[in-house]
């Protein structure tokens, strides 16, 4: 490949179209440190993400004019591989390129199950599962309490914060002795090795004894040099396993349950996010026709529990025609999830058989992954990639069917990037799943005069979705059979964009704009430097009640796009409508649109509840009765007003009327229940 690793000069004086917090967002999340220690800037990471990707495949399959293509279009913001890809692709032995996996069951070997989820999360991925019973009826027994001791060296630097979980018999005579490797594959060693124990055919009843040995771990605050960060030493792993082990204890005798199999999944997603640097994004599914479906239901109802999954009950064709013929357990499920849904926003649903439509192993689809925007295999992964449908607002169609296509070609390639787990590997090599999808959908509407609540039955719009759907696919088709690999089994997905949402500055994925005009609070210690200056400025600000020693600066705010519609000559206060602004229903006939007309795989889609749209719950039951069958996974959140909420919405009068200082800034609009890097 010519020009490798250089930036062609034609491509120099592009300036980067940061949005508002654009440069801060990739600072923190995507520039990387190069070989002679600096960190990267924009252009070097568009570099090594587009090098690194073409380097997958033989260079036969890739165009003459290919990268520069690909060049021009993510300097430019045109389009964008998921996060991931800018993180990872081009990185020496770091070419983890996929967001979220799934995470299957064995019954022949349980643990790893535990061991797969570690993994991914450790990785920074986000992981879902299926913990319905017909999974989970189908694993052994717990036949063995653990007998664990943890030890470490007396002068680790990190000894005495987790010295009261140590064990403190002698070990000569332990059995099974591990020392933990410091690495990510030594931390994922731990659970299996206990759990392969706790399952073991040996004697019934009997106790395996255990000794894990921590003290190899590096001490908290060291570089790790292979995937970035600091480290947070034994203390999340220790605790980790000790939660871990009681519970499996209090499990002997008998199958996990679902929600046994969900702590157990939980306290490996708490050790990894103390660690620092990830987010642990989970999802949790369960069918509707399990007798704990109920327990699962209000698994989250108090407050700490499960905060690292999001939950989704799993329905299907049986559960619509059970609905519609009153049958009362489908009913008393309904009833269950609306109240939860007007409550704190779960669970979702997830439709099953509509997830099946398409696959060609259709009784293999198994769970959907944590955003929503992908059903998954056993094992499998998501991979994602996003055309910026606002760049394209006023430019010739073809430009942005042939962004599309040039997408659909990275993703094909990204298929052949480095996949640690066997299991994943081949199902990879089987399915070859893409998820080809965009942001800017509501910018796109309303530079061309189109107010998004209108555009579920807008010819135009659909008309160029189907385009751009057929394009992806032409080509995955293409793609694929000349390099002699199986054609995707699924093509195109919207995922939730929130990271490349707030470096391009753009409205996140399919869904309406969160607020045109806000205030956007920030909380600052009195002590702060910046604070006496923006009160020097003369921004608004109040001492904090609920915060001693803090004062709260209010920044009234206009989304850019507002001046990008004025400019285009439409009036931002008629064809601009903010989640605020749509009801209930039209959400959903939005999302059915997308979902009938691009998305053949799923879309993540969060519903804004807005007061006036509660009703009753016989109400909103009937309302989402008419859009579930149309809709792969479906997620409402209420809104709820809270003191002093870092962000307020309010009219375009209010901020017309205000006479102090203004920004032009958009919503930092991060996934409610928690998502992987976009």
């Amino acid at each position: 490949m010519s020009n490798k690793g250089q930036l062609p000069e034609q491509f120099a004086n592009i300036k980067t179209p940061w949005g508002p917090i654009g440069e801060t967002v990739y600072k923190r999340s995507y520039s990387q440190v190069m070989a002679n220690g600096k960190k990267e800037t924009y252009p070097d990471t568009v570099v090594r993400a587009v090098d690194g990707n073409l380097s997958l495949v033989d260079p036969k399959f890739i165009e003459p004019e290919e990268r520069n293509k690909l060049l021009h279009m993510l300097l430019t913001f045109s389009a964008l591989p998921a996060g991931r890809h800018l993180n990872a692709s081009g990185m020496k032995g770091r070419q983890f390129l996929f967001n979220c996996h799934a995470a299957g069951w064995d019954p022949e070997k349980p643990e790893d199950h535990f061991g797969f989820t570690f993994d991914e999360l450790m990785m920074g991925g986000g992981v879902g599962s299926n913990y319905s019973n017909r999974y989970m009826d189908a694993q052994p027994v717990v036949a063995h309490a653990i007998d664990l001791q943890i030890i470490c060296r007396p002068d680790h630097p990190d000894f005495n914060e987790f010295a009261h979980l140590l064990g403190t018999r002698p070990t000569e005579f332990q059995s099974n002795y591990l020392r933990v490797d410091d690495s990510r594959e030594g931390w994922v060693e731990c659970p299996e090795k206990l759990l392969r124990s706790a399952f073991s055919k040996a004697a019934p009843g009997t106790d395996i004894h255990w000794v894990i040995d921590v003290s190899d771990v590096r001490r908290r605050g060291s570089p790790l040099v292979t995937s970035g960060g600091i480290a947070c030493g034994p203390g999340p792993l220790v605790s980790m396993l000790h939660d871990f082990v009681k519970h499996v204890n209090g499990c002997v005798g008998r199958r996990l349950t679902s929600l046994d199999a969900m702590v157990l999944d939980h306290s490996i997603a708490a050790c990894v996010v103390a660690g620092g640097k990830r987010r642990s994004s989970r999802i949790a599914v369960k069918n509707w026709k399990d007798q704990d479906i109920f327990e699962f239901i209000n698994c989250k109802r108090e407050d700490g529990a499960h905060w690292s999954a999001n939950i989704s009950v799993e329905v299907d064709d049986e559960f619509f025609a059970a609905y519609a013929e009153e049958d009362k357990w489908a009913r008393d499920v309904m009833r269950a999830v609306v109240l939860g849904k007007r409550s704190n926003g779960e669970p979702g649903f997830w439709n099953r058989s509509l997830a099946m439509k398409g696959e060609r192993e259709p009784e293999l689809m198994f769970c959907p992954n944590p955003c929503g925007e992908i059903g998954l295999q056993m094992w499998e992964n998501c991979n994602l990639g996003h055309i910026n449908l606002e760049v394209f607002a006023r430019r010739p169609r073809a430009e942005m069917i042939e962004a599309f296509r040039l997408m659909t070609r990275w993703l094909i390639r990204a298929t052949f990037g480095d996949i640690p787990q066997p299991r994943q590997r081949a199902v990879v090599d089987k399915n070859r799943r893409i998820g080809v999808g965009f942001l800017g959908y509501h910018a796109f509407l309303a530079l061309r005069g189109v107010k998004y609540s209108e555009s579920w039955n807008h010819k135009p719009t659909i008309d160029t979705l189907r385009d751009c759907y057929a394009m992806v696919k032409l080509e995955a088709n293409s793609y694929s059979t000349a390099q002699g690999i199986p054609v995707p089994v699924q093509n195109t997905a919207l995922a939730p964009t929130g990271t490349l949402v707030n470096m391009v500055g753009t409205t996140p994925s399919g869904q309406a704009m969160p607020t045109v005009w806000f205030k956007r609070l920030v909380r600052y210690a009195d002590t702060d430097p910046e604070l006496a200056i923006k009160k020097e400025e003369g921004y608004e600000n109040f001492p904090d009640e609920d915060a001693k020693n803090t004062t709260i600066v209010v920044y009234w705010c206009e989304d850019p796009l507002a001046a990008k519609v004025r400019a285009a000559g439409w009036d931002p206060g008629e064809i601009l409508e903010s989640q605020y602004d749509i009801p209930f229903e039209t959400s959903l006939k939005v999302q059915a649109m997308l979902q009938e007309h691009y998305a053949d795989n799923a879309i993540s889609y969060t519903v804004n509840l807005r007061p006036e749209d509660m009703g009753t719950e016989t109400e909103m039951e009937k309302t989402l009765m008419a859009h579930l069958p149309y809709l792969k996974g479906t997620t409402i959140f209420p809104e709820k007003s809270r003191k002093n909420a870092p962000i307020q919405p309010i009219t375009r009068e209010q901020f017309d009327a205000y006479q102090g200082r203004k920004e032009i800034s958009q919503v930092e609009d991060a996934c409610k229940g928690g998502c992987p890097i976009g």
